[in-house]
């Protein structure tokens, strides 16, 4: 009896795409919230106002349309038969 894999290599190279994609997601959206000014020590908003780090606010948004184009690259690398 001869085993098939479960994901083609297209599929599985899709599979890793999406993880890594939703791992840079994470990162993005902790970075987006520090600087907006969350204060994860004390479990709130600390700075909120208008003091914005604009550089980390810069690489949250990269990072948010690096992560939404990885997954969206993945699922059809997934669907492909």
């Amino acid at each position: 009896m001869s085993s098939t894999p479960i994901l083609s290599p297209g599929q599985r190279v899709g599979a890793i795409l999406i993880a890594i994609s939703v791992v840079v997601f994470l990162i993005a959206l902790t970075l987006f919230c520090v600087s907006l000014g969350l204060d994860f020590e004390n479990e709130g908003w600390g700075n909120a106002g208008n003091n914005w780090d604009v550089t980390q606010f810069t690489i949250a948004t990269a990072g948010f349309t690096v992560s939404i184009v990885l997954f969206f690259v993945g699922v059809q690398k997934i669907s492909k038969r």
